[in-house]
């Protein structure tokens, strides 16, 4: 389960990632050309909103991991072997939250205003920060200067993308060599014991879905679409098992099956992050 949630986050970042790349690109051929304002603005939002609910995502399965995951693997005497991945989480997470809500703010206010430019410089300040790039000095970009907020917040932005692409995969093939076995052998002793039935497999994985609760309800079909078919199936097959609420079971199904009923299966196959672009268009 865990191994499936860090493929669906990869595959977002990189899709995020891409996307911001293409936007660039495209900008900067279409500059100065103001009837392209109403369409560049619909996918800036788009973009902002893929980029919360991914970011949503890795908030929730990085809150599952302390409250689940990681009190297991300690109690299991294996001192210290989650204090390199806890001191990650600790440091990155409050800034991760606040990015958010700085995409939160850009969401709501009229594209191109000053406040717009505002909040989009303050948000450039807070990704170089979370890169360890502490050094950034805000005068340099005067904020009544639209050109220079958007190139600046624009490279900022890409960079950012990259670096945090980079350094989720290696923060996650650090948790999958270090830290899975670990619990792995705790679930196969506590098994062997046979007097801890609430941490079976499906107890387990039960407890670790009902910690992330938006990606399983509301942002189901988003957390879906970063996986490739089999993968899915695998997930889906540990939902039906070891969701408990049946009423909650058929709403996720559902979600997910209107989402997809007229995607082009295609893209499903080929291209998840392409897939949930369309389904972003289609959603209110």
């Amino acid at each position: 389960m865990v191994r499936l949630q860090h493929r669906s986050a990869e595959r977002h970042l990189e899709g995020v990632a891409a996307k911001l790349a293409e936007m660039v690109k495209k900008g900067a051929k279409k500059a100065g050309k103001g009837r392209n304002v109403a369409v560049e603005g619909a996918e800036v939002r788009r973009l902002g909103k893929w980029s919360l609910d991914a970011m949503e995502v890795m908030l929730e399965h990085a809150r599952m991991e302390e409250r689940v995951l990681f009190p297991d693997i300690q109690r299991a005497s294996f001192p210290g072997v989650c204090d390199k991945v806890q001191e990650q989480h600790g440091k990155h997470l409050p800034m991760m939250n606040g990015i958010k809500e700085d995409i939160k703010t850009l969401l709501t206010l009229e594209l191109g205003s000053a406040l717009f430019y505002e909040v989009l410089v303050n948000l450039s300040v807070r990704l170089k920060a979370l890169q360890g790039r502490v050094s950034v000095v805000t005068s340099r970009v005067g904020y009544g200067s639209s050109t220079i907020a958007i190139a600046y917040s624009s490279t900022t932005a890409l960079e950012f993308c990259s670096w945090k692409v980079d350094h989720t995969k290696e923060h996650f093939k650090e948790e999958e060599k270090d830290m899975l076995p670990r619990l792995e052998s705790v679930r196969r002793m506590q098994r062997e014991e046979g007097n801890v039935p609430d941490k079976s497999n499906s107890g387990w994985a039960s407890e670790a879905m009902g910690t992330m609760e938006m990606t399983h309800s509301k942002l189901f079909p988003f957390f879906m679409t970063g996986l490739m078919p089999q993968e899915a199936v695998q997930y889906l097959d540990l939902v039906c098992r070891c969701t408990k609420n049946t009423r909650h079971l058929v709403s996720m199904l559902r979600s997910l099956a209107e989402r997809l009923e007229d995607a082009n299966p295609l893209i499903i196959h080929n291209n998840p992050t392409r897939l949930y672009e369309h389904l972003l268009v289609k959603s209110p």
